[in-house]
């Protein structure tokens, strides 16, 4: 623990990180601590993807900005304690003004120009059974598993679709605050996972897929709708892609770990209902409405 942390309480606990509220030299401020490597590897991309997200914020004139970095050590970093809740806490009551935000942020990472290198490989193995015979869980029916394993089949199909970009895996409405030094400007906390190898429009594939799951589902249709209308992209440009990445989060959330409460009754059931949407998809309208 870095010299002169005092923890207040723990925000959130997973078996890769722990979050708390907590006081450093006088201050109150936000401090994680990295319970695995992987995690360990992703807080020390912290103070560089910082200084990127700073960099991309200032470009336009939407504004945006990482919290200030206190203290970094292998297991620890300590920030700026953002006042105020997250754009998270009103998708429901004001789901236009947190579609208009989370937009902009996305335009604003697909216009970023990425750097050539090769695209993350979104799985590791081109056998569907190779790859995820131990992560599926083992109550899945016969005919789960068969969903499952045609939309693996209708993502190989659209993978030559796929081109790195800069995306961040995590970029959400619940790690968005409004900036308290800057009025009308934004904080982006949690931007450990920014990088510029994700697939194209994972960001927005990833919200379709929180909020088409989770709810409000509509603020999926809406979210994905504002983006095209928005960016000024073509059906063609961004329609393959993003299923391609929306069929990859579908079939991830079988075993994805899922902190909400009630989660474990409705992940698979409505992920499932999603990839059969998905398969059938020719166009926007198939999948939106």
């Amino acid at each position: 623990m870095p010299p002169g942390l005092k923890i207040i309480r723990t925000i959130q606990s997973t078996n890769r990180f722990e979050a708390y509220e907590a006081e450093y030299r006088g201050q109150k401020v936000f401090a994680k601590k990295a319970k695995a490597d992987k995690a360990r590897e992703l807080l020390a991309r912290v103070p560089e993807n910082s200084e990127t997200a700073n960099r991309m914020g200032q470009k336009t004139d939407f504004k945006f900005r990482a919290p200030q970095i206190y203290a970094q050590n292998e297991d620890w970093i300590v920030t700026e304690w953002i006042k105020g809740g997250s754009l998270g806490n009103e998708v429901e009551s004001n789901p236009a003004m947190i579609t208009e935000v989370l937009v902009n942020f996305l335009i604003v990472l697909d216009k970023e120009p990425a750097s050539g290198e090769e695209i993350r490989k979104t799985f590791k193995s081109d056998s569907l059974a190779a790859y995820m015979a131990e992560k599926l869980p083992k109550n899945l029916t016969a005919d789960q598993r068969k969903v499952v394993s045609d939309a693996k089949t209708r993502f190989d199909t659209l993978r030559p679709t796929l081109v790195p970009a800069w995306q961040d895996g995590d970029i959400k409405p619940d790690h968005i605050f409004a900036d308290p030094n800057n009025p009308g400007g934004f904080v982006l906390v949690d931007p450990e996972h920014l990088d510029p190898r994700w697939p194209r429009f994972y960001s927005l594939a990833n919200n379709f897929v929180k909020y088409w799951v989770r709810g409000p589902k509509e603020f999926s249709a809406n979210l994905v709708v504002l983006f095209m209308q928005k960016s000024g992209l073509s059906e063609d440009e961004v329609f393959r892609p993003l299923l391609a990445s929306i069929i990859v989060r579908g079939i991830s959330l079988h075993w994805e770990p899922d902190y909400d409460p009630g989660a474990e009754q409705y992940n698979v059931p409505r992920s499932q209902a999603m990839l059969k949407v998905c398969q059938a998809a020719n166009n926007f309208d198939d999948l939106l409405y």
